[in-house]
This record gives C-alpha cells, sequence and structure tokens, in this order.
C-alpha cells in the first residue's frame, strides 16, 4: 500500500466523522482506499449494512467491483447508462 493510503485511513478514523473527500491523481490508489474503508466498515460497523459505489463510467464501475472481490467483498451492480455506451453491461438486479 502507498503510504499516503495509510495516512489517509488514520486520518479518516481520528476525524470519526460519517462524510470523508478524496482528491487524487489517476491510478494512485483511489479504489484501494475506498474498498478497505468499506472492508473496515463491513467488519467493524455493520455487518449487514450495504455499501453504495457512484462511478461515473462502466469502466470504473468494473474496477471497484474488481478490488471490491479481492478484498472479499461483493459489489452488485445496477446502472443507468446509455444502451450505446460500448462498456455498457447487464445489471445484477431484475
Amino acid at each position: 500500500l502507498y503510504n499516503w493510503i495509510i495516512n489517509c485511513i488514520n486520518a479518516f478514523e481520528r476525524a470519526n466523522k460519517k462524510n470523508f473527500m478524496v482528491c487524487s491523481s489517476p491510478s494512485s490508489g483511489k479504489t484501494v482506499l475506498g474498498t478497505l474503508l468499506s472492508l473496515r466498515y463491513k467488519l467493524t460497523q455493520s455487518p449487514n449494512g450495504k455499501i453504495i459505489v457512484v462511478a461515473p463510467s462502466v469502466k470504473i464501475a468494473k474496477q471497484w467491483r474488481k478490488e471490491f472481490k479481492r478484498w472479499g467483498l461483493e459489489l452488485k451492480m445496477r446502472h443507468k447508462w446509455s444502451k450505446d455506451d460500448p462498456d455498457n453491461l447487464e445489471s445484477d438486479y431484475d
């Protein structure tokens, strides 16, 4: 893990707030950070709770799903992207 991710997790825990915003450059580990914070939440706060991820594209949503799976979390996808989107995927929901 990048040092900034560990520092960010520590800052999040010290802040003791529900909302937290992270700004970082592309490919710097924001998805990893979000997944680790989600995993920590599930393990310590709400084992049966839901985590909602909002992504700007199917490609980014798939990255989140892959990272969640890597850490043993399931991410079901619901989307409202254009059917003309070349990365379009089927929803996991009926």
